[in-house]
């Protein structure tokens, strides 16, 4: 395994190219795919298979606090 690690937005345009490949391929072409894939980007195995498993998103989503976590939250930091 090489010590340098891709760019981050160098190892997305290279999960988005291979995750369709990926899903429809065979076991055996699986396992090649995902051993090329940890090869080349640096994630461990696990991470990897979750990654080329998951849904194929813009990336465009974030994670949002529930509006009465927030109240909740700037309440109990209001406080004298």
């Amino acid at each position: 395994m090489s010590n340098v690690l891709l760019p981050m937005d160098t190892r997305r345009q290279l999960l988005r190219g291979l995750k369709t490949r990926y899903q429809a391929a065979s076991k055996a072409e699986k396992t090649r795919l995902l051993e090329e894939f940890i090869l080349i980007s640096g994630y461990h195995r696990k991470s990897a298979i979750r990654l080329l498993n998951g849904a194929i998103t813009d990336g465009n989503h974030r994670r949002r606090s529930a509006p009465a976590r927030s109240r909740f939250m700037a309440q109990l930091f209001s406080r004298p």
